[in-house]
This record gives structure tokens, sequence and C-alpha cells, in this order.
């Protein structure tokens, strides 16, 4: 592949991100869950308009402020951030979450799920019953001076509540909400064992230092993945570290205790009350016009996903909620993105000249290496042409918007052919910098990122511009950053969403399987993203077909903060 890629002069002019379309440019959907604001087919709705949800349970969530409320069964739980979603069930072994048992006073007495073990002498217990930002707390206030070197427990789940395990590679996860409401922090570890059905210990347990806290709630938690072929169980606990004769002072606040099965993918309180509860996972839909669009989901957590040609009742699935709140859900036309088509709604035909959505111009670029081919339109996916030689060749097409490209997504559709080979079937999403006088020579391998999609695999290359030879030469200088196996090969001409997005120094790579995985580096900030082409494989030297792009979404920080 050429170093250099130089884009013809179309007198192309930097696109605005507003988009008036007829009467309101929210064009046909928008609803702005965190606002409570909808509108469909360019009309005022409800909530109940746009979307539907049934849950078999009751559910906590949260807004702006750090409040939590209840939410009944079957009701989304909508706050000011938006729509909490889950698409999993999740239960938690921690049995006094709403602390059942406990007395206030000194010593007091802790709750019946929740004792406390060890304290040592000359330090003086007092408890208190409230709430916090809506949930029942316990404060635990500790002062004195210890007459020994010790550590007391508070449990979490015990002995005789500990969950099962199938065996090893289980994997549980121990939390809580935790605030320092007085004085100065102790030393606390949140600590998780594995026992046999004797409750003996097996083998050390996975204990985590509790830092950084203050006055307000923070979610503090610890993970082990079982070792033991002996184990049957899992226990938790906080422990507090004593030394004999350094005085203490402190208040603790302890809020929504819990222990989980699995690696559920946002932490929400779920109150117990004396046996184990299940938060069920909500089953939602967007409730889409019937005419099809495009739709970008926007989360609190500033992840965002695209759904392409969708009407009628869309089903969000696990891959649309691992945002976990849902802010927005918007039809893309209402704002043009700085790169965005999509070649189902197009004829066929050569891709030079052709308009995307965004207003501007879609353009071949050819390696003066000669091994690249011109891109197409073809039966409803963005393709390489057949008639070149050799026959392991490269196709790179791009449009210049002379604004930063922060995030890059695609349905892309892996044809046959061999895996991870030369000349095998791929999808390289690269971000890359400009160079030279023109701001359209594009530099694809100096201090560019090539993010590589192959049927069962995805590597993240950097080609750094410490380490980069000097010369023209194709390979260059490059680091795999990332690797990655999907747990299952995609199948052959299906597409999937793929991509990725950059934060900062981290890059978040969507991968076919629907997982993000994160790689950071410290470079990334001020060297990549600014402008983004798309390399597919074409008529591989072992007979696979070109890799075919369904669409193209490209996004910037902007686009993203105004959406």
């Amino acid at each position: 592949m050429s170093a250099l890629l130089r884009l013809p002069r179309l007198g192309l002019r930097p696109l605005g991100l507003g988009m008036a379309l007829g009467a309101d440019a929210r064009g046909m959907f928008y609803a702005d869950f965190a606002a409570n604001v909808y509108q469909k087919d360019q009309q005022t709705a409800a909530l109940t308009d746009v979307f539907a949800l049934t849950r078999a349970s009751t559910k906590w969530a949260d807004n702006v402020a750090g409040t939590w409320a209840e939410f009944a069964i079957n009701v989304a739980a909508r706050t000011d951030k938006g729509v909490s979603l889950g698409s999993a069930d999740v239960t938690n072994y921690a049995l006094g979450a709403d602390f059942a048992g406990a007395v206030a006073g000194t010593p007091g007495t802790m709750p019946t799920k929740m004792p406390m073990s060890a304290l040592p002498g000359g330090v003086t217990r007092t408890i208190s019953l409230g709430t916090v930002n809506g949930l029942p707390s316990l404060r635990v206030a500790i002062s004195g001076t210890p007459a020994s070197t010790t550590a007391a427990f508070i449990d979490i789940v015990g002995n005789a509540d500990g969950p099962s395990v199938s065996g090893v590679g289980d994997r549980a996860e121990a939390g809580l909400l935790m605030a320092l409401a007085s004085g100065t922090q102790p030393t606390i570890a949140l600590n998780i064992n594995e026992r046999n059905v004797s409750n003996t210990n097996q083998g050390a347990g996975a204990n985590s230092a509790v830092t950084g806290l203050d006055a307000t709630l923070r979610y503090k938690s610890n993970a082990r993945v079982v070792t033991n072929a002996t184990s049957t169980k899992t226990t938790s606990s906080l422990s507090i570290s004593f030394t004999s004769g350094v005085a203490v002072d402190f208040a603790l606040d302890l809020v929504a205790p819990s222990h989980v099965k699995g690696s559920p993918a946002t932490p929400i309180p779920i109150i117990t009350t004396g046996t184990a509860k299940t938060q069920s996972a909500d089953a939602a839909s967007l409730l889409l016009p019937a005419t099809p669009i495009d739709v970008m989901l926007t989360f609190a957590n500033g992840a965002y996903r695209a759904a392409f040609n969708k009407s009628g009742t869309y089903a969000l699935g696990a891959n649309d909620l691992l945002g976990g709140t849902l802010k927005k859900a918007q039809d893309l036309r209402r704002r043009a993105p700085p790169i965005y088509d999509n070649f189902a709604v197009q004829a066929d035909g050569d891709l030079p000249g052709r308009a995307a959505k965004s207003g501007q111009v879609w353009q071949n670029l050819v390696g003066s290496s000669g091994s690249g081919v011109n891109g197409v339109i073809a039966s409803g996916s963005l393709t390489s042409k057949v008639d070149s030689s050799p026959p392991s060749t490269v196709c790179y097409n791009a449009i210049v918007h002379n604004q930063p490209v922060t995030s890059v997504y695609s349905e892309v559709g892996f044809e046959v052919g061999a895996d991870d080979t030369a000349g095998a079937p791929l999808a390289a999403l690269i971000s890359c910098p400009q160079r030279g006088a023109a701001p359209e020579v594009l530099d694809i391998v100096k201090g560019s990122v090539h993010v590589l999609f192959y049927r069962s695999k995805c590597f993240v290359q950097y080609f750094d511009p410490a380490l980069w030879n000097g010369t023209t030469n194709p390979g260059g200088t490059s680091q795999t950053v990332l690797s990655y196996t999907y747990p299952v090969a995609t199948t052959a001409g299906v597409k999937k969403l793929v991509g990725w997005r950059l934060v900062g120094n981290t890059l978040y790579v969507l991968m076919p399987d629907g997982t993000e995985q994160a790689v950071t580096n410290a470079n990334w900030a001020p060297n990549v993203g600014n402008i983004a082409i798309w390399e597919h494989g074409f008529q591989n030297v072992d007979g696979g077909g070109a890799t075919k792009f369904g669409n193209v979404y490209a996004g910037d920080d902007a686009f993203l903060a105004a959406a």
C-alpha cells in the first residue's frame, strides 16, 4: 500500500452540521428520553408512541443529581439521564440490602445478614439508619484507640448464604455504594472468597483495596473467577484494618450491597429483603415510522450506536444496550454527520462523483504502487471492481470534509476465503493524519491507526511516527496494539456492525460479536482522527470475494455533543 494518497481537487467546502428537513429538522423520528421530548412522523408524540418496554421486575434508576427512584414492573426506568436498560437478568445474592435487623445506637446492632466481627477493644461503634440519595443506608461510625492490631469484617454474603458455583471459570462480583460521612478513611478492602462444602476457604481470597472515599456515594466492587475445582460457593465481605495505639475516627455510609454471578453490564441497586432478588432484563423496542429510517442511539455515558434501514417495531438487542442508559434515539437525517452514506438506497454505479447523504462526494483513492482499484456501488453495497490485476489488491475510498473524525461505523459483510492471511478478505477502517501543504494529501501510514477486521479476528495496528522508517515503504513500521479473536467467526456474506470511537487517547473498537474492546496510546489524541478512509480486500488470491460495506457512518465530537 502506498504511504501517501492524494485526493483530486473537487472544490469541496466544509460541511455545516445543521440540516433542514421540511417542516422540522428532527426528521421522521426523535426521542429525547432525558428531556422527555418525542416526535414521530414530524408530529409531537408521547413516550408510549415511540417506545415500548416490558420487564418482569421493579428497577432502580438514578437521575443527574444522583438520586435513585424505584420503578414498577413494566414501567420504563426513565429519569433526566435517560432510560436505564439492561439486556440480561441479574440476581443479587446479598440478602441484607434493606439492612433488616439493624438497631441504631452505641454499639447498636448490625443487620441480621451483615454481622460485624473482630472489632478491637478500645474503640466505640455507633450504628444509625437512614436514606441516602433515595436508597436505604447503614452508617457505621467507629472512634477510639484500638487495643490491638487486627481487621474487623462486615459480611456482604456470609458462609450460609453464598451462591453456588458450577465449577472453575465461574465469575462472582461483589460491590456496594460507599461514602465517607465524616473523619479520615481507614484502610478498607473488599474481599471475595471461594469455599467448599465445609465452608473452608479454598486458596487465598481476592482482596481489593477500597480507596478514594469522600462524601459522594461511589460504587466500589471486586470480582473473582473461580480457580479451585472443590469450591462450591463464593462469599464476600468488607474488612477494616486497625493498628494498635493508632487512634481512629470515621463514619462510613453503606448502601445497596450486592453479590452477583457473571459480569453484569451496569451496577444497579437491587434491594433484597432477606432472600435473593432478580432484576429482570428490559425487553425494549423503538416504535419507528413505517418508512425505513437510519437511527442513532446516544447513551448517557457517551457511547452510541447506529442502526440502519429500520422501521416499525425495532427491538433493541444486547448490542444496542451496551451503553446502559439510553439518552436519545433519533433519525440520522435530523443532522448531517461529516460522513454518512447508506448504499442500500442507491443505484449501482461507479463511486466517483456520487453524493453521500452528508452532501459531500465520495472519491476513489488509488495508491501510487498501482495496486489500488476503484470502488463501486453494487447490489446495495460499497465494494470494489473486479477487473484489475494483480488478483490480490486493495480499494481505498474517502470523503474530504475538513473536520476531525473520532468515530467510524459500518455494516460489513466478509466474503469467503482465507482468514488472517495476505490477500484475505478484510475491512480496514483507517484513521490517519493529513500531510503536506495541501489538506487533501493523506498519510495512511505514518501516524495512522489501522483497525483490521477479518472473518474471525481483529487487529489494531499503529504506525508510530517516532518509529517511522522515513521511507515510502508500504509496510512502514507498525505495532500491533490489539489482537482479538471473536468467540464465533462471522458468516460469509452476513453484514455485521463494526467500527471504532476515539475518546481522548483510548480507542474503543466495536467487534462483530457486539463487544467493545479498548486500547490506549498516549500519542493518539494529537496524531489520530483527522480523517478516515475505508480499505477492503478485493479478488483475493484464494478466490474469495470482495468485502462489502452496507453503509458508512462517521462522526466527530462536535456532532455527537450536539446530537
